[in-house]
């Protein structure tokens, strides 16, 4: 969410992403990688002292548990809220690595997020 700037549309904006392989792919591709519960938004007493001391990155790094998808095939989606640290590994395959990214906007404040969730036109779905 950070990265596309929709904090500063308005707070309430958020997103799920989606990222499709368009071949099968393992981690040697350098598939996604998350650090686990990074899009909470309320933490405990460690990770809250050491955001503190040396920033939340430091304190999400120290204290949450990594993950990476580890074998994707054609026709996979690997879903993730906008808001978990997440990347890609290094692709030491010596192949491609292609796929598709689609980010789903959605508004979660009460006020319609100032417009910016708003519905282009009635044909509009979503």
């Amino acid at each position: 969410d950070e990265a596309i700037g929709l904090p500063g549309l308005h707070p309430g904006l958020r997103t799920v992403n989606a990222w499709i392989p368009l071949a099968a792919m393992g981690k040697q591709m350098g598939t996604l990688q998350y650090l686990l519960g990074t899009h909470r938004r309320t933490y405990g007493f460690l990770e809250n002292v050491l955001a503190s001391l040396w920033g939340w990155e430091f304190a999400w790094f120290a204290t949450a548990s990594q993950a990476q998808d580890d074998i994707l095939e054609l026709g996979d989606v690997a879903w993730h809220d906008g808001w978990v640290l997440h990347s890609a590994g290094s692709n030491s395959a010596g192949a491609v690595r292609d796929g598709f990214a689609i980010s789903y906007a959605y508004c979660t404040a009460a006020d319609g997020c100032n417009g910016a969730a708003a519905t282009v036109s009635d044909d509009d779905p979503t």
